[in-house]
């Protein structure tokens, strides 16, 4: 074992099992990634592929290292697994595992190596077949992309390996690559690679590829829903060669052996061609010489040679095909014990004499860790078919009876991973009960049993027979073996079966279809199918109008549905001709048959249904299969639309009239032609004799069996019609609505009618191509006139003619007395059925109950008891092959009995035979409905007067039974209720009868009510019902009956069971319907007042008390104290007048003031809490032991409320025996949050204490109040207070602004220098010539940025009168009158940041000088100069010390082209004019190198914003400001914005402010906005204003 390298962290994963999931992207990306790893064996080439995939998977998918351990443990192989064995088995250890095998396969050297070995052993490109350029090229190119993969990607400047694979290159490619690299800067691999990929290119488009056509896949197979199973019989003997392929095709010498295939391919693979045909072949040169590899001394080429593992062998299975016949077959399945090194696992065991082998799923060895050698297993069976299994291990194990003591060696035992074997159940209490001689014996019972593990020959001593117990020549047998007893033989008599290879049963799911089925057709008329038109339907009607067309005037032609435009299958031919071989022999041992079959393929040559393909169309057709690997015909097939007139639409109608007429359409699927281009689907082998060759036949017409052939009959029936219906009018009415599939049934008054519609049904038919035949009336007369009166004696020699009926849509018909008949003695297994006495089946029991075929409902109130004992038995799990339980089985059997009386019962076809045609002018519709716990019905009559007499007839009825999920007997009864509506809406629409009156009856009295009342009043399962019932009848037409009258009682009561009279009620209706007005019985009392299934109502109270006070009204807590004092001042005079008391008092006492208190706060409890207070207040009335408390959600619960003696809400404190402190500070009031009363007393305490100091207001409450979140309150308190808003505003700065563009623009000096002038005083006089001074000196600005300073105001508008004379002294100075003079507002020194800096700076300068006692003007203006001179010198960028390249930028390089103005000599040159030149052209490049540095060394620095990063809400015109001026203290100005002043970005940086000394300009620093508003508009969540670095100034002493 290899010992584990280092942990990686590429390998680690979340650790789910900690709490961690994957995320929602991890689980979509598992539904479109493959979980699947490649496979792993050990070969390091893989390994990038490999880890690639693991690292890529886990990543993307998030699989926790559980799964990564079972996606290791399916995906190594080989020596990879063997050498990280001992770590798979633990989530814990994925780590080690991934660690190991990339210290083992995944060092990049050894891949490299690896690659290197495959490139130089790969054979040289042929300069005859490119396709060996393409295969060249990309191995190269492979190698390039590994070793970048990996990282190694010096070795692409291998020169001795580039040069290796260029020597392989033909000539005129290698000189091609000559020319190709003197391109290339550098030659390596990488750009010998682009060479190749450019070569292959090409060559692959001039060359036709080999490829290897593989048939896809076969999808795997829920075992539970196979219809065979096989299993293996392996033989032991060893071929003399070994192969990839197949060991037994090669001889010793590398070539083909005697016993190989003629068209087997060694280089190929394949079994297509030879080899001596093979092109690939044709490409290798042997050149004569020996293999030569491991010394093979062979003369085939080095690609063919193949060395066979040393430790692995082909072993050669037979397989043989197990059947599961009608009747149950136990095998010889036990269960046992398996052991390995690991532990022990319980499984079944399949003992199989017939198998040389033995065989266990791969899971169950790996679960025991059992381990082996690897071989290889090849297994055949009948028709030839075999399949090799590479991968199995042949291990060794332990076996024992289940859970016993004794074990067993099992040797040779083979790893398969599925073995597919049957699912048995063994009930050994029924066998012993069922056969005598296997009663008291030791054989367990189980279910559903799946085996894991095959026992063969290979291991004959557990399967040999210890003691035997049999029984009769048919009965199983018990044998005991040395693992235990088994039963195995059939359960009942072999039945006779013929069968080509194998015969198939149907499984639970097509059972399950069967009976879905069954009820479908029980549920005809009363299911709810809503008609949805699909995508599929369509395309069908698209196909259908595109490709249908009448050809010659008679026959049409259509196209076949496919589901898409462009249809491919596989190759079916191989397939077909196995099938007519197969099928051809089983003809040729029943003669008659064969003869048979041999005249209908000549009767449809004759007919042209059919012809042989010729060799032209062949060669155009496309054969297709009938099915191969799983693609058959109809699966590429749509159904097409449903166009079948609905069954009970065409019964009905046949029993409403005296005269009955039946007829068929002969082959009508064949009289309909299938349009050239799809009739290659359509091809068939045939031959007549086997001596002859196989010729492929064409339907030319609509085949049975396709899936839209039924679509193609109905669609064209119905456009023939239509196309008719002017001449035809009845005959066409009669062909759309009258015929199901290709059945006519009809009824007529007259048989002269009859006749009429008969002859335009058979002209409208004729004109498509169709003919009707097989007509059968109840009139002889219509047959004669039909020309069908001898028919019957053609047909009396049909079986159903013993019992002398015919069949009409399923229901037999005995047209000579023209009845329906039930007969259950025509199927011969229904008849043993009922002569059985035994116990029967699931199976049997379901074949009985739906071999009668009722859709009209007519026995259904037999037929509903065998459905109720089907929905018991499903309810008890039995298995379909198992005996019905007993308790069941007695009920079974009285249902046997009465359904033996319906045998032979007859039903008049025609409701009323021998009726008056104007009887049915007033026609009445009954309907009967009734339920009970296991089952509800509904059945309908119909009643007509004729000839003075009432007239009843059974119409039809449906029953169904209840849901497995129970329902009350008031639900059942009003499902009945609306089974009989929907029955009523079904009668009605498919008869041609003119129903005057229809009545319903129930015998529930409840049902009765829900109809008649408000549905909205009850649940949701009654209202939508009766909403439904209501819509399809109407509340008049419900009655109430009495259950002794109720018809459909018949149906849903067993009692003494069903009468099989047709003179019984069932058939004949109540004998009140004869009377012509029946008294029937009143309806209960109550019974239009049900209260069941009313709808929840619930009432709400709610108790509005009108307040003594509203506490809204005020805004001081001590005004509301003594307005609520004085109520009670008022009240206590009241009372005392009512007493005849005289008070003295003429203001407030104490005591009313204290009773206001309690007063305002029981009232803040009440409106916050009054379940809470009623509750505590009760408790003052009942005992400890008695009291409730609050619930767990309520917040009183933590602070133990009680309500003290006056009905106060307090807090249960522990200090209740603390005597120092007052009684409110041991139990404090509760107040609640937001409340009004809660919020003034806040206030009043925040007043108190000077609207600050929040922690001494906490202090004073606590000790009398307990209000919860105190410190929140009291903070919302101070933000309240209209006093704190205004006294307390700070400005709000906006957004620090842009800067201006004249400061940001190279080459116009923007405040980068400083100028000091000495001014005489601060007028306007002496700033302009200051300002004159400037110019002189630095020359005419631009623009002029100032404060607001009277003096600079002052030269502005002077400076103004100025421009606007020109005046002369001036004109030098302002030439082009563009200077202008911008003022910031007053006290705005932040918007003149760079020259406040720089005052700062000059201050300090000043201060660096050597103070000097007196200094004369003299000296002062010198001293000014040299602070100007060092604020000038001062850098504007900050340079590294590490650099020395350049000093720092400073303003003295724009004034004098250096820091300190002291300049290096220059060197003129001797000509004046040069010398002239040289110095502007090195002014001019300095100052060009002084301002890009400008740009980018000190531009970036002052584009950073310092401070007020935030945007705040602006100020607006109409706000109430205070006018901050830090000069004046409690006196700042009000006012209010009448115009704000936007910047260049649009945020409003100044106003003018309207105050009552006038408009002032201010910046927005300056003006504290006021968030005034009225005290009944304040609002608890209103906030103060705050301001950023703005220094707090007191405010106003008053407003």
């Amino acid at each position: 074992m290899v010992r584990p390298g280092p942990l990686s962290s590429q390998f680690l994963v979340p650790p789910y099992g900690s709490g961690f999931g994957p995320s929602p992207q991890q689980l979509a990306a598992r539904q479109v990634v493959t979980k699947e790893l490649p496979i792993f064996s050990g070969d390091p080439i893989d390994w990038p592929l490999f880890i690639s995939s693991y690292q890529h998977s886990t990543e993307t998918c998030g699989y926790s290292n559980s799964e990564n351990l079972l996606r290791l443990q399916r995906s190594l192989r080989g020596s990879a697994k063997e050498s990280v064995s001992s770590f798979l088995l633990h989530p814990s250890t994925v780590l080690q595992v991934m660690s190991t095998l990339q210290q083992l396969y995944g060092r990049p050297e050894q891949i490299v190596n690896n690659m290197i070995a495959k490139v130089r052993s790969t054979p040289p490109p042929k300069p005859d077949r490119l396709e060996t350029l393409v295969s060249f090229g990309l191995v190269v190119q492979n190698l390039c992309g590994h070793l970048k993969a990996v990282g190694l990607e010096q070795h692409l400047a291998n020169p001795i390996l580039l040069q290796e694979l260029v020597d392989k290159l033909p000539a005129t490619v290698k000189f091609s690559w000559a020319l190709y690299q003197e391109q290339a800067p550098v030659v390596d691999l990488n750009v010998f690679s682009d060479y190749m990929a450019r070569i292959s290119s090409a060559a692959s488009g001039v060359t036709q590829l080999a490829s290897v056509s593989q048939k896809p896949a076969k999808k795997e197979r829920n075992r539970q829903k196979e219809k065979s199973f096989v299993y293996t019989h392996v033989s032991t003997e060893q071929p003399k060669a070994t192969h990839r392929k197949d060991a037994e095709k090669m001889g010793p010498d590398g070539g083909k052996s005697s016993n190989s295939s003629n068209r087997w391919c060694a280089v190929c693979n394949v079994d297509n061609h030879q080899i001596e045909s093979c092109t690939s072949f044709k490409g290798l040169d042997l050149d004569g010489e020996v293999c030569g590899i491991n010394d093979c001394p062979k003369r085939h080429h080095r690609l063919l040679h193949f060395d066979p593992p040393a430790a692995a062998k082909i072993i050669n299975a037979v397989v043989t095909v197990h059947r599961q016949l009608s009747s149950p077959t136990l095998f010889r399945i036990l269960p046992v014990t398996l052991y390995g090194s690991k532990g022990q696992l319980d499984t079944y065991a399949f003992l199989d004499d017939g198998s040389s082998v033995t065989l266990v799923e791969r899971w169950i060895a790996d679960a025991l860790g059992v381990r082996g050698e690897t071989e290889t297993l090849r297994i055949e069976w009948t028709g030839g078919i075999n399949k090799t299994i590479a991968g199995t291990e042949v291990v060794t194990m332990e076996i024992s009876e289940a859970s016993g003591r004794k074990r067993h060696r099992m040797s040779e035992v083979y790893t398969v991973d599925n073995l597919g074997l049957p699912r048995q159940t063994t009930d050994y209490a029924e066998l012993s009960a069922q056969f005598a001689h296997l009663s008291k014996l030791p054989v367990k019972s189980f279910r559903s049993a799946e085996p894991g593990i095959l026992i063969g020959q290979s291991n004959s001593h557990l399967l040999a027979t210890l003691k035997l117990r049999e029984g009769k020549l048919t009965e199983p047998i018990a044998t005991k073996t040395r693992v235990g007893w088994t039963v195995s033989g059939s359960l009942r008599k072999p039945q006779m079966h013929k069968q080509l290879h194998m015969k198939t049963e149907s499984t639970d799911d097509e059972l399950h279809e069967y009976i879905r089925h069954f009820f479908d057709v029980e549920s005809l008329g009363v299911s709810v199918v809503p008609a949805v038109k699909g995508a599929e339907e369509q395309r069908a009607y698209e196909i259908l109008e595109a490709t249908t067309q009448r050809l010659n005037g008679e026959k049409y032609e259509t196209g076949l549905l496919w589901k898409h435009d462009y249809v491919e299958f596989p190759d079916s031919r191989p397939m077909a001709e196995r099938r007519f071989k197969c099928l051809e022999k089983r003809l040729q041992q029943n003669p008659v048959l064969y003869d048979s079959v041999r005249r209908q393929i000549e009767d449809f040559k004759a007919k042209g249904y059919i012809h042989q393909a010729s060799a032209e169309e062949l060669e155009q057709f496309d054969l297709r299969p009938a099915k191969v690997d799983g693609t058959s015909l109809n699966s590429m097939l749509l159904k097409g639309p449903d166009l079948l007139t609905p069954l009970l639409s065409v019964m009905f109608p046949y029993r409403e009239r005296q005269v009955a007429v039946s007829a068929d359409i002969r082959e009508m699927f064949l009289q309909i032609l299938i349009r050239k281009e799809d009739r290659s689907a359509l091809l068939f082998p045939y031959r007549d004799s086997p001596e002859l060759p196989i010729s492929t036949m064409v339907c030319d017409v609509a085949i049975f069996g396709a899936a839209c052939s039924p679509a193609h009959a109905q669609y064209i029936k119905n456009i023939n019609a239509a196309e008719q219906e002017a001449e035809f009018p009845r005959g066409a009415a009669a062909v759309k609505k009258r015929h199901y599939v290709d059945d006519y049934v009809d009824s007529f008054d007259t048989a002269e009618e009859a006749v009429e519609v008969a002859m335009e049904v058979i002209e409208v038919h004729k004109r498509a191509g169709f003919h009707i035949r097989n007509w059968m009336s109840s009139d002889n007369s219509v047959l004669e006139k039909l020309g069908e009166a001898n028919r019957k004696s053609a047909k009396a020699m049909l079986p159903e003619k013993e019992i002398a009926f015919e069949r009409v849509l399923g229901m037999a018909w005995n047209q000579e007395e023209d009845v329906f008949t039930f007969s259950l003695q025509s199927w011969e297994k229904v008849r043993k059925l009922l002569e059985d006495t035994m116990i029967p089946t699931k199976r049997e029991m379901l074949r009985l109950v739906m071999s009668i075929y009722n859709p009209l409902g007519l026995v259904a109130s037999f037929v509903i008891h065998g459905k109720i004992l089907i929905q018991d038995v499903w309810r008890t799990e039995t298995d379909w092959d198992c005996k019905i339980p007993a308790e069941i089985a007695e009920r079974w059997t009285e249902w046997i009995a009465v359904l033996k009386r319906m045998d032979g019962l007859c039903v008049p076809r025609c409701y009323f035979p021998g009726y008056d045609p104007g009887s049915y002018k007033n026609v009445e519709l009954h309907v009967f409905v009734d339920a009970s716990a296991q089952a509800y019905a509904a059945v309908a009559y119909f009643r007509i007067m004729d000839r003075g007499q009432f007239r009843v007839a059974l119409v039809s009825s449906k029953t169904m039974v209840a849901p497995l999920r129970g329902l009350s007997i008031p639900r059942m009864e009003l499902m009945a209720a609306l089974l009989g509506a929907r029955l009523r809406r079904t009668v009605e629409e498919n008869h041609s009868l003119a129903i005057q009156k229809t009545f319903f009856r129930s015998d529930s009295s409840t049902v009765c009510s829900w109809i008649k009342s408000d549905t909205r009043r009850y649940r949701q399962f009654v209202a939508f019902r009766v909403d439904e019932i209501l819509s399809l009848s109407s509340v008049d037409e419900w009655r109430w009956i009495s259950t002794k009258l109720n018809a459909a009682d018949e149906a849903t009561k067993w009692g003494k069971g069903p009468s099989s009279s047709v003179e019984s009620r069932w058939f004949q209706g109540p004998e009140f319907l004869y009377i012509s007005e029946p008294e029937l019985s009143e309806v209960p009392e109550g019974a239009d007042e049900s209260d069941k299934e009313l709808r929840e109502a619930y009432v709400f109270s709610h108790l509005v008390r009108q307040p003594m006070v509203h506490v809204d009204r005020f805004s001081r807590y001590k005004r509301m104290l003594r307005a609520v004092a004085y109520v009670h001042h008022f009240v206590d005079k009241l009372h005392a007048r009512r007493d005849t008391r005289t008070t003295d008092t003429i203001g407030l006492t104490s005591g009313q003031i204290q009773k206001a208190e309690r007063t305002l706060w029981m009232m803040a409890q009440s409106e916050s809490f009054p379940d809470k207070v009623a509750i505590l207040k009760r408790n003052l009335e009942r005992s400890s032991d008695q009291q409730k408390q609050v619930g767990a959600s309520s917040s009183l619960l933590k602070q133990s409320a009680f309500a003290d003696e006056q009905g106060v809400l307090r807090v249960g404190s522990r200090a209740a025996e603390a005597e120092v402190l007052a009684y409110d500070a041991k139990f404090p009031i509760i107040l609640p949050r937001n409340h009004q009363i809660t919020a003034l007393l806040l206030d009043f305490y925040h007043r108190k204490y000077g609207h600050a100091n929040d922690e001494t207001i906490v202090n004073e409450v606590r000790q009398k109040f307990y209000v919860p979140r105190l410190r929140v309150e009291v903070r919302l308190s101070r933000k309240r207070c209209m006093w704190c808003r205004v006294y307390k505003t700070t400005p709000i700065p906006p957004k620090m602004g842009p800067l201006p563009a004249v400061r940001m623009q190279p080459g116009v000096r923007p405040f980068t220098a400083i100028h000091l002038e000495v001014v005489a005083s601060l007028s306007t006089d002496a700033c302009k010539k200051s300002f004159r001074r400037f110019i002189a000196r630095r020359g005419s600005p631009q623009e002029i940025y100032s404060d607001n300073g009277t003096n600079f105001v002052g030269a502005s508008r002077e400076l103004q009168d100025e421009i606007k004379r020109i005046h002369t002294e001036l004109g030098s100075t302002f030439t082009n009158a563009q200077t202008q003079w911008r003022f910031n507002p007053p006290a705005a020194p932040h918007m003149g940041g760079c020259w406040e800096r720089m005052v700062r700076a000059v201050k300090s300068a000043l201060g660096s000088i050597p103070e000097v006692r007196k200094l004369d003007d003299e000296s002062f203006t010198t001293v000014l100069a040299e602070a100007e001179s060092m604020v000038n010198s001062r850098p504007l960028t900050f340079i590294p010390l590490e650099t020395a390249d350049h000093e720092s930028l400073t303003p003295n390089h724009f004034l004098m082209l250096s820091s300190t103005g002291v300049r290096e000599p220059e060197k003129f040159p001797t000509d004046a004019g040069a010398a002239l030149r040289n110095s502007w052209n090195m002014v001019k490049h300095t100052l060009d190198n002084f301002w890009r540095r400008w740009v980018i060394e000190y531009l970036p620095t002052i584009i950073r914003r310092t401070k007020w990063f935030r945007d705040v809400k602006p100020i607006q015109v109409g706000d109430l400001v205070l006018v901050v001026d830090e000069n004046v203290r409690n006196r700042w100005i009000r006012g209010r914005v009448s115009r704000t002043i936007p910047g260049k970005d649009g945020v409003s940086r100044r106003a003018e402010v309207q105050t009552s000394g006038g408009i002032l300009k201010r910046p927005a620093t300056k003006l504290a906005v006021l968030d005034v508003v009225r005290s009944g508009d304040a609002k608890p969540e209103a906030e103060a204003t705050r301001g950023e670095d703005v220094r707090r100034i007191s405010p106003l002493s008053r407003w």
